[in-house]
Parts: structure tokens; sequence; C-alpha cells
């Protein structure tokens, strides 16, 4: 498994192979170099690549590889897992997906003081497909443009904020990224935007991966039909101050703000 490979390498023991297939949870290609980011049920890897590299440039988010074998190596600057692209790469089926780890950002950040880690962020999450839930934006720069950065922070919290990056701005702007309504991120945990303060970054690959992260209103009691003289209906919601109920006696339409 991938988080058996880490264990290895990160005892000097990177050469190896995955013996079961695993999902590309993202590909890109950027600053002359291809991007890989797999993953399986324990844990996640990057491949880096030339363009040159034969078929590479071919392999999409959802498809599913078997042939990964290769020397993994952790970067001695950000203690991540790191590993050429390997020309045996093999592509079985597509269209697949792999379910996020849901975590907090206090997960994420929290140090571990061993020989693999050395007081940094644990890195089994380093490349994953992570969910993170109701947090909200609480700054935002541009750097680099169009590369987009800002820090997030749970819902309610005082500490613990994580930073998030984008490589286009536009995609990703106020707009989606909210300082006042919580939301649900999905994405990459991104190794190469460690910061001095050991701080990972989180990588949405799409505005697909940014949702609101309002949980549906419960209606009591459940639907059905009750008869009853009187009957107490009630709706509740994460921020009743932020919701708006439509309702409506006409069970052959829709309510609207009108009814």
């Amino acid at each position: 498994s991938i988080a058996q490979w880490l264990n290895a390498a990160a005892e000097g023991e990177g050469e190896g192979s995955l013996k079961n297939p695993v999902i590309v949870t993202h590909s890109e290609f950027k600053n002359s170099k291809q991007f890989i980011f797999i993953g399986d049920a324990t844990g996640g890897l990057c491949l880096m690549g030339t363009i040159d590299q034969g078929k590479i440039d071919t392999i999409r988010t959802g498809d599913v590889l078997s042939g990964i074998s290769g020397k993994l190596d952790l970067s001695t600057t950000t203690k991540t897992p790191q590993m050429a692209i390997p020309n045996s790469l093999t592509v079985i089926d597509s269209l697949k997906t792999l379910e996020p780890v849901e975590v907090t950002i206090e997960e994420l950040l929290r140090e571990e003081n061993d020989a693999i880690n050395n007081g940094r962020p644990a890195i089994k999450y380093a490349n994953r497909l992570v969910k993170i839930t109701k947090v909200k934006k609480t700054a935002s720069w541009v750097k680099n443009n169009p590369r987009f950065f800002g820090l997030i922070q749970e819902n309610g919290a005082d500490k613990d904020t994580l930073i998030y990056s984008t490589n286009t701005l536009n995609a990703y702007h106020t707009a989606v990224f909210s300082s006042t309504i919580p939301m649900n991120i999905v994405g990459i945990v991104d190794f190469r935007c460690i910061n001095a303060n050991n701080l990972y970054s989180i990588y949405p690959r799409s505005t697909e991966d940014i949702k609101d992260g309002f949980d549906a209103p419960v209606i009591s009691p459940a639907p059905g039909k009750y008869y009853t003289e009187e009957l107490e209906i009630t709706i509740t919601c994460d921020d009743p101050a932020m919701t708006n109920i439509y309702y409506t006696f006409d069970p052959t339409i829709d309510p609207t703000i009108d009814d």
C-alpha cells in the first residue's frame, strides 16, 4: 500500500512497488513538468516527470494505474514523499473516484515529533485527497499572478489556519471562497506549498471542489399523512440568519418567495 511504502521510504528503504492498482486523484502540467497525484485507501503520492516521457500527458483524473515501482524519496526540504514517474505505468480503467478523507485543519497541522516527521505535520496526509468541512476564509492574496492564496479557518475556531492555493485567480475569487458562509473544501494536500511555518496548503482542483457547507434543513415530523387537529412543524437549520424558508399549502406547485 502507499502507507507501507511511505514508512519504508522514511526508514531509507524507498525501493519498492505498489501491489494493488491506484486511482489518479489529480493530473496537471505545470512548469514544464507533469504532476500525477495518486491515492489508495491508505495515502497519497505525487509522481513527477517531464512531458517528453511518452504517454504520461494522456493520464487523467479518474484513471486507474498499475505498474508503479521505483525509488520513493523524501524531500530534504519538505520531508514529503516524491517519486519520478515510472515508464511502466499502465492505465487499466478510467472514470473512477476515490473518496476524500475527511479531516480537520487541526489534524492536518498536528506536529508529530518522531523520526519520520521531526516536528512537522504528519506526512501521511501529504499529496492525499482530503475534505475539510465548515471553514471560512480569513484572508486572501495574489502571488506570482495568477496563483491565488488565502487562509481558511474552521467555523467558530480561534486558531489553526490553513493556506489554500489555486492556479487560477478568476475561478476561485471571493465569490467562491466566502468569509461569512461556511464552506466544504475538497483538495490535494499540496507538498509544493508548505511555508516557513510548516503549514500545508490544500489545493482545490476546480470550483467543483468548493461547496457551501450548510447541511440540509431538518424537518420534523417526517413527511407523511397525519390525522390530528393540531400538528407542530419545526424546521431547523445550520444558521437561521442565513436561511430563507418558502412554503405553500398548494401541493401542486413548488413554493416560491411570493408564497
